[in-house]
């Protein structure tokens, strides 16, 4: 092969310049990674975790391919700390699996090694998509088209809902049945207090992105006139998405909206405003927080009140905290495992609260619960320095209309951090990933200046290990897909067929729901075949006792064993 030689003013074969303007593959790729995180039902669902990670994947693999993947930069490093840390805790507690009765001890370990193993699969997904964003987002512009896209995106499902909505229905998205009990469809979201927050977030970077137009009413040169119409457009859209965020009824989401526009906008006028507009700002927030006081005091339901007494959300809250707490005491140091609340939790479950409890209602009290405080403080850390290094950007930001997006981007993400108080919004990875694309507005920007450059040679090992990658998550996704397929076909079938389908399922994931739905399947089929019966008890037995060993606090498991149990005692009387 021959080779290279430089000559003035050439570049090598592989170094490609990437234009300065319009939208890249890779813009494209992250965007659809965005869509379909929100779209797919918030990702609620484990069919749909398992393709975010493997688009996760895909899209790390084209950036290795390309030669644009680089070293995180700016104040998603400091996030990416404190999740390294949790997802170091998380890898040291797959070295021993417990359970609740018999795990008590200052040692790393999880409660479901199946659990924690999909925990850290998923953790790790989040930190591949914050490198991937940082490499692709290098410049203002795209910057910008970020924003864009997370608040537009923001307004056409908050209308989606509120049309849906208004039909009384309660399918997400006017035609997808929610397989999850006990909750109230909000557009693509499986609940209105997750959708809630995700119209939060967006709602925040759009009162960034009307605060840009309205600087950019100084010094533009096109007509005053064009100017302001676009302004009021942006607010137009902003108005309507904060009616939409209204008309969920959440309150967590709706007051996590308030306060975090209304901290970074008292910030905002104290550190940039002087004078008279300094007064004038301040006064303004004044009389908006005036006017948020007196509607929770005309509407009690914003207050929590229910027909004169505490609504039950609140009672099942308190009830849940306490007993959270009771749990922390015994498992401080690092927690019960990454994922593995649920298989500790009913333990400790206060007699308020009926049935399995997935999440205690706060992420941040969750975290401690499955991380330990080690874990807690880490990740409180990262986010922490990443918004200290996000307002120190946003105080010396040399454009106006990059600062005021800054601050529409701390208002955003103050929400999804507020709103983790008294719900789990960070466990729905449509709004984790939002979260983490807003961050990426944090990057300091300088006027008239394109960061970025060219593209870096890629070497056959570098391809070789984007395939690899996207190979090795594939092995690790798609199994699970598959599983979930079958299990959700199960759940309607008769028994004969949900035996057909779980069965390979239970295989491809030990899913303690499955091996559940199994074993039930079972036993029905046994009270039809009176001459099978023993054999198909048996059979039950099989299925549920590994996972009753296992996950011994799950009440659900426990009852199906005992009747199987009994019933096969009587068939081999």
């Amino acid at each position: 092969m021959t080779p290279f030689r430089a000559s003035p003013g050439s570049k090598p074969p592989a170094a490609r310049e990437e234009p300065a303007s319009g939208v890249t593959l890779g813009e494209g790729l992250l965007c659809g990674v965005f869509f379909f995180a929100v779209y797919a039902f918030a990702c609620s669902e484990p069919w749909a975790v398992s393709v975010l990670e493997l688009l996760i994947a895909a899209l790390l693999g084209f950036l290795v391919w390309t030669g644009r993947l680089k070293r995180p930069e700016g104040p998603q490093r400091f996030l990416l700390y404190g999740m390294g840390v949790v997802i170091l805790i998380g890898l040291l507690q797959l070295s021993r699996q417990g359970t609740v009765f018999d795990a008590r001890t200052p040692w790393p370990f999880t409660m479901s090694v199946w659990a924690t193993r999909k925990a850290l699969l998923l953790w790790l997904s989040y930190c591949g998509l914050i490198a991937a964003a940082g490499s692709i987002l290098d410049r203002p512009a795209r910057l910008e088209r970020l924003a864009w896209a997370i608040f537009l995106l923001g307004a056409i499902t908050g209308v989606a809902g509120l049309g849906f909505q208004s039909f009384d229905s309660s399918l997400a998205l006017g035609f997808r049945r929610i397989t999850h009990p006990y909750t109230a469809a909000f557009g693509p979201f499986i609940d209105r207090d997750h959708a809630a927050t995700f119209l939060g977030m967006s709602g925040g970077v759009g009162l960034g992105l009307f605060w840009g137009r309205l600087t950019r009413l100084r010094r533009a040169r096109q007509p005053l006139a064009d100017g302001i119409a676009k302004a009021a457009m942006v607010f137009s859209l902003l108005a309507a998405l904060v009616f939409c965020l209204r008309a969920t009824g959440s309150r967590g989401g709706a007051h996590a909206f308030f306060l975090s526009c209304a901290l970074v906008s008292m910030a905002g006028s104290f550190i940039f405003a002087r004078g008279r507009l300094k007064a004038a700002l301040l006064f303004g927030i004044l009389a908006a927080a005036a006017a948020y006081a007196w509607m929770l005091y005309a509407f009690p339901f914003w207050r929590g009140y229910s027909q004169g007494v505490l609504a039950a959300s609140f009672r099942a809250r308190i009830s849940l905290y306490r007993s959270g707490l009771r749990m922390a005491r015994d498992f401080w140091p690092f927690g019960v495992g990454l994922g593995a609340f649920r298989f500790a939790f009913p333990a400790y479950q206060g007699s308020f609260i009926k049935g399995l409890v997935l999440h205690v209602h706060d992420d941040w009290l969750e975290l401690v619960l499955e991380t330990g405080v080690c874990g807690f403080a880490a990740f409180a850390a990262g986010v922490a320095a990443m918004l200290g290094s996000g307002i120190s950007a946003w105080k010396n930001c040399e454009s106006s209309e990059s600062r005021a997006m800054i601050g529409g981007a701390l208002a955003g993400m103050l929400v999804l951090l507020l709103h983790m108080l008294v719900d789990f919004p960070f466990q729905m990875p449509g709004d984790a990933v939002t979260f983490f694309l807003i961050s990426c507005l944090l990057r300091p920007r300088r006027p008239g200046r394109e960061e970025g450059g060219l593209a870096a040679s890629v070497s056959w090992r570098a391809k070789a290990g984007a395939v690899a990658l996207c190979a090795c998550m594939a092995a690790l996704t798609l199994p699970a897909v598959v599983a979930d397929y079958d299990y959700l076909q199960a759940r309607s079938a008769p028994p004969n067929a949900i035996i057909s389908y779980l069965e390979p399922a239970l295989r491809l994931e030990p899913n303690p729901d499955y091996a559940l739905l199994l074993g039930w399947a079972y036993d029905m089929k046994a009270y039809e075949n009176a001459g099978q019966r023993r054999v198909l008890l048996e059979k039950a037995m099989g299925t549920v006792a590994p996972y009753c060993r296992l996950y011994p606090a799950d009440s659900a498991l426990e009852s199906l064993q005992i009747d199987i149990a009994r019933r096969l005692s009587a068939a081999r009387a």
